[in-house]
């Protein structure tokens, strides 16, 4: 399940980096309606008991498909309205008996386009309504009855248990416009029971709760299109540049839409110079032609160091290398952000929507965040970490002989921590979950942080 809905969350993101090429440069409609498949992951552990101690098998899928649709329409940069509803469900059979569990809800979905253009909208929201779950359990005679005059077939028994609830499902979804009058949404939601009643066949063999929460996932076809918009004419451009350094300690990079990609190299091996030179390409894409020349890569010293910022409608796919030890600030709207082999003094990096992947990085501090997505650590050696998701994943990978303090908290979602048989502490809490754990020598500080999601922490193999 917790890779599932990772991948689907890092699709979301990449997406949004590839379809929102040329970012509107003023208010755009739009309006979208349709349907798809739709899988929702609860924690199935108390139903899968129920059904053990009637002699059925766990659900196989260990989670709920079916379908799910709606329409929305609104503004870029402004209020999206609409409505939503899914229907889900699964099932376990045996020789005389089957369990078919069900869930079914909709409501009214409101949320805020953050981000856009002519081809895709990002879209944060909040659907809020009601629905219901039941669980029906139905076991058939083992075989019929031979009577004086004939067979008589043996009752069949149905037993049912339900609730219903109502419930807020927040989600983050992006829709891309394939044709001019269809496109495609992804949807990554986590549904939230708020109040609820039970009903049915609550007598006899203790029954299990049907409260379930958990995320869940949506690929649709819609049919809509975006306001406005010159879809021709696609253009890419390529800048290549070299800084000289001077002393200057601190480097800072400001992009908006795209990928950027920041190695470093120790004093001596940059290929232009022997000094401290900053090294920088930049691919520039733009969805409009008369967009590409305006779309600029802007540069300046200030005294705290070397500035670096993205301007102009379109993305900016950027690959730098820097000299090791500089103090290093990256902030992204959507895509993603890579440190690979980097040594520094201090690293700042955050994203709005996307990836952040740090291999191999070495600092004295490292500071992440990240609005929506995925952020990925392998192997970081720092004295202190501080990592916030407010909806995603954070995957942490430490070196066997790491000696840290961690301190991670997830709001609603799940906290696993593996490989570690030294670890003093074990995640607890139930919707939301907190872990203080020692490891080794407890030297480093690491502080992890996810409003919506998950964490997960691991060792090197």
């Amino acid at each position: 399940m917790r890779r599932v809905v990772s991948t689907a969350l890092v699709l979301v993101a990449l997406v949004a980096a590839c379809a929102s090429l040329g970012g509107a440069a003023e208010p755009v409609g739009f309006g979208f309606g349709g349907g798809g498949v739709m899988a929702f992951f609860p924690d199935l552990v108390g139903i899968n008991a129920y059904l053990s101690e009637n002699g059925l098998g766990p659900l196989d899928e260990g989670f709920l498909i079916g379908g799910g649709g709606g329409g929305r329409g609104g503004v870029i940069g402004g209020p999206v309205f609409g409505g939503m509803g899914f229907g889900v469900m699964a099932d376990s059979e045996a020789m005389d008996r089957i369990a078919e569990l069900v869930v079914g809800a909709g409501g009214f979905d409101v949320g805020y386009a953050v981000g856009g253009s002519e081809r895709s909208v990002l879209t944060i929201g909040v659907v809020l309504g009601g629905g219901a779950a039941v669980l029906d359990l139905t076991t058939w005679g083992a075989a019929p009855a031979e009577a004086g005059r004939g067979i008589v077939p043996v009752p069949t028994e149905v037993r049912t248990i339900g609730r219903a609830f109502g419930f807020v499902l927040p989600y983050v979804s992006l829709e891309a416009q394939i044709l001019p009058f269809m496109g495609i949404e992804v949807r990554i939601g986590y549904l939230i029971p708020v109040i609820g009643a039970d009903f049915g066949d609550v007598v006899g063999v203790p029954v299990p709760s049907l409260d379930l929460s958990g995320p869940s996932v949506g690929f649709s076809l819609v049919f809509g299109g975006i306001a406005g918009g010159d879809r021709g004419g696609a253009k890419t451009a390529t800048s290549r540049g070299s800084i000289d350094l001077g002393d200057a300690a601190r480097f800072s990079l400001e992009g908006g839409i795209g990928t950027i990609r920041i190695t470093s190299y120790a004093a001596g091996e940059t290929q232009t110079s022997s000094g401290r030179v900053l090294e920088w390409e930049a691919v520039r894409n733009a969805a409009r032609s008369r967009d590409v020349d305006a779309l600029t890569v802007d540069v300046a010293q200030v005294a705290t160091g070397i500035e670096m910022r993205s301007a102009g409608n379109g993305s900016i796919d950027y690959a730098i290398r820097v000299p090791a030890g500089m103090d290093l600030e990256v902030s992204n709207g959507t895509g993603r952000v890579e440190f690979t082999a980097c040594t520094a003094g201090e690293i700042a990096v955050s994203l709005g929507t996307g990836e952040i992947l740090l291999t191999d990085v070495r600092a004295a501090t490292v500071t992440a965040s990240a609005g929506v997505g995925l952020v990925y650590l392998l192997y970081p050696q720092v004295n202190a970490l501080t990592v916030d998701v407010g909806m995603g994943a954070i995957e942490l990978v430490l070196l066997p002989e790491v000696s840290a303090t961690i301190a991670a908290t997830v709001g609603m979602g799940d906290l696993t921590i593996a490989g570690f048989p030294e670890a003093a502490g074990t995640p607890r809490g139930a919707i939301g979950k907190t872990l203080d754990a020692v490891l080794g020598g407890g030297a480093a500080r690491i502080i992890l942080n996810a409003g919506l999601g998950e964490i997960r922490i691991g060792s090197a193999p």
